[in-house]
């Protein structure tokens, strides 16, 4: 299925369709909790993410629809939030930016 979602994103962004997004950008990410890292009660619980992200826009409003892959490795350590281990990963985040900036 992971492979259908990459197919498409890449079929919409090359085509001239009206779909098509503004822009398309590769990401990698580190998801985890700020306070794990500092401290003495340090853990290793995240989750370091490859995605393709297309993102549609129409002034400052956005619409981001990702697809990628969790390259964690499967360290036997509790699953919190549902990333564990090598796995898809789907992501889509709407907001409005404001241009601070020219």
């Amino acid at each position: 299925m992971k492979h259908f979602w990459l197919g498409l994103l890449v079929g919409i962004s090359t085509t001239s369709c009206a779909l098509a997004p503004n822009t398309v950008r590769t990401e990698v990410e580190h998801i985890s909790h700020v306070s794990q890292h500092f401290g003495a009660d340090r853990t290793n619980i995240g989750a370091e993410t490859v995605n393709v992200i297309a993102q549609w826009r129409r002034g400052g409003a956005y619409l981001d629809i990702g697809e990628g892959v969790n390259v964690s490795p499967a360290d036997g350590q509790p699953c919190n939030g549902g990333l564990c281990g090598p796995r898809e990963v789907f992501t889509a985040s709407v907001g409005y930016i404001w241009q601070v900036k020219p």
